[in-house]
């Protein structure tokens, strides 16, 4: 019948999550959060870096209203 195939779905779907959960975890372990950031590109890695100056964090979203004004003279 058609529930024949649920153990091998299983099983597929299984070793297909395997590498993300561990991509995830290794990223959890080096960087100390679970989200990718390519820095392959110079222009990558300059965002990346305004980013971690602005917030302290370069993977955290913030808009225009957490960076700071300039004071006045």
């Amino acid at each position: 019948m058609w529930y024949n195939i649920i153990p091998s779905f299983a099983i597929v779907t299984g070793v297909l999550g395997v590498p993300a959960l561990f991509i995830a975890g290794l990223h959890k372990l080096v960087y100390g959060n679970i989200y990718q950031r390519e820095l392959q590109y110079d222009w990558q890695r300059a965002m990346f870096l305004r980013d971690e100056r602005l917030t302290g964090s370069g993977y955290k979203h913030v808009g225009l209203e957490n960076i700071p004004d300039e004071e006045e003279k």
